[in-house]
């Protein structure tokens, strides 16, 4: 009985389908494909008049066209086909009558709706449900920097320039005003010990600092093998800072070892090293609001730590007097980026500005600023005054250019350099002189190099390039970007972060050959800034965490 099986293959299928349909468009296609049913039953009894035993109701409860085989079929077969299909008929009209009555396809309309709706808020909400909308922290949106047409080598600047604005406050007095710690305001219970702040302050006025470094005696070989030794012993960890550290100075004396250290934040850290108290030797002060471009001791009364930020500033911290003096310059507009000590008493200074210009001031006299000139296109990121020949100065930046200028020639209306190096073919991070005589330049591009350029006659035919070597720069966005820097006392050693693995951080030969890459288990991150001690054997280098990693304590 084909025409049989195919008749029940249809009730299922009808059956399967239909509660997954409204009621109006299960009447309406009932009425369309019964009368399909009843023209196929009258074409297919051929040789005898038909009489159709379905009712008009019947027909418009039909659901699905009937398929009936072509071949004759016998009056039996017939009577079982149209039997079925009246007891198909009946048991698909009582189910309609059942879902009309319990009004089923409307409660089933609205659980899939509250359905959907649980999904969406499931899929919008990410953060667990103990945070509250007050205590989400909105960071500010990424955008891409090729659509800002900007270029790679300005990358890094521009986010710290334009996206720093989440931890910006407001902005710090230009004006004298007490240096108060991090802990010490008068309006909290400082768990740390108010006792052993007081003395960290008043031990300055007793210190004897070094103020200038002297040459070391032993040979380079010998003095690599002490480094090797030190770095062998192992490292010191301590969390300084909160965030990322931008710049960081040892204090120039040998009674103490000290750190200072710039914070993303604005914040300045200080960490005693050799005598640990109840604060564990590290003390913070909010001097800034922005990021601490650059910080430096000054030559002549080292007590007095100059600093340059992003909110426009630089100023002196009298740590002796616990004031901080009136702000050198103040621009917020065109914020200082670098400087450097044009004297060695520290009263002139030359700062890089955000713009490309070179900013001189005098903190003798009342109007600070003397003279103004353009040295760059773009932002300058290093400025380094020659330790002999104090009238040279270097400066570099984001145009890829290694310029030095005399002071004695410079004037806001003839600002031309006395050598422009154009070999660098991307951002230069640092040029620094070296320290005891000034007969080389050292410098850090993005272009992924190192080079040496000869200082030694200051004209611009003899200023060449002395060495180069290739050494991975890319730091990427989140980590401070590296800058080669020679000993203070020594001009045959240089130290510089890595991006190599295991993480470490690179001594180099006059040659710009690694000689001992400082390893140790606990050194887990790229250590971005790194410095030497001018007068003792030690070693320190800065993450992006905030954390300061020691050796040879």
């Amino acid at each position: 009985m084909p025409a049989t099986r195919r008749s029940l293959r249809i009730i299922d299928n009808v059956n399967q389908t239909q509660n997954e349909q409204p009621l109006k468009r299960i009447s309406v296609k009932l009425q369309k494909l019964g009368a399909e049913t009843k023209e196929n039953l009258k074409v297919n009894r051929i040789g005898r008049k038909s009489k159709s035993s379905f009712s008009d109701s019947d027909v418009q409860n039909n659901s699905q066209s009937i398929e009936v085989d072509d071949s004759d079929l016998s009056s039996d077969e017939e009577d079982a086909v149209e039997k079925l299909q009246r007891r198909r008929l009946e048991i698909e009209k009582h189910k309609l009558e059942v879902i009309q009555k319990l009004n089923l396809h409307q409660a089933a309309f609205e659980l899939k709706a509250s359905i959907n709706i649980k999904k969406k808020v499931a899929a919008r909400s990410k953060l667990p449900a103990r945070f509250t909308s007050e205590e989400v922290k909105h960071e500010p949106v990424r955008k891409s920097l090729r659509i800002q047409n900007i270029q790679a080598s300005e990358a890094s600047e521009h986010v710290i320039h334009t996206m720093e604005h989440t931890y910006e406050e407001e902005r710090k007095p230009v004006g004298e005003y007490e240096m108060v710690s991090i802990g010490f305001e008068e309006d909290t219970e400082a768990e740390l010990s108010k006792d052993d702040y007081l003395t960290f302050m008043k031990s300055f006025s007793d210190m004897k600092p070094t103020l200038s470094s002297k040459p070391h005696s032993d040979s380079t070989i010998k003095h690599i093998k002490k480094l090797k030794v030190i770095a062998s012993a192992g490292c010191a960890v301590k969390k300084v800072v909160m965030k990322r550290i931008f710049s960081m100075a040892f204090y120039p004396g040998c009674e103490r070892l000290l750190l200072a250290v710039g914070c993303k934040t604005g914040t300045v850290g200080f960490y005693n090293m050799q005598n640990p108290d109840k604060n564990e030797g590290v003390y913070l002060f909010p001097t800034h609001t922005r990021p601490v471009r650059n910080l430096k001791f000054c030559p002549s009364h080292p007590n007095m730590l100059y600093t340059c930020s992003y909110d426009g500033i630089l100023r002196a911290s009298d740590m002796t007097s616990g004031m901080y003096k009136e702000a050198v310059i103040d621009n917020q507009e065109n914020p200082p980026t670098a400087f450097d000590f044009q004297s060695l008493s520290g009263d002139v200074i030359l700062s890089g500005s955000y713009d490309g210009s070179v900013v001189v001031t005098d903190t003798r006299i009342r109007e600070k600023t003397v003279n103004t000139f353009e040295a760059h296109s773009k932002n300058i990121k290093c400025v380094s005054v020659h330790p002999v020949k104090r009238e040279y100065f270097a400066t570099c930046g984001n145009d890829t250019k290694l310029k030095i200028f005399d002071m004695r020639t410079v004037t806001s209306n003839h600002s031309k350099a006395l050598a422009v190096v154009h070999e660098h073919g991307k951002s230069i991070d640092s040029a620094f002189f070296s320290p005891l005589t000034g007969n080389k330049i050292l410098t850090t591009s993005l272009d992924d190099r190192l080079r040496i350029y000869n200082t030694s006659e200051m004209t611009a035919s003899a200023i060449r390039m002395q060495t180069s070597a290739r050494h991975n720069n890319f730091t990427g966005r989140w980590l401070s970007n590296f800058q080669a820097s020679w000993h203070p006392a020594r001009e045959d050693l240089i130290i510089v972060g890595s991006m190599a693995r295991p993480r470490q951080i690179e001594i180099l030969d006059e040659n710009l050959n690694c000689v001992i890459p400082i390893s140790d288990p606990d050194l887990s991150c790229v250590c971005s800034l790194n410095c030497f001690h001018p007068t003792q054997d030690v070693i320190s280098g800065g993450n992006s965490g905030g954390r300061v990693f020691t050796f040879g304590l």
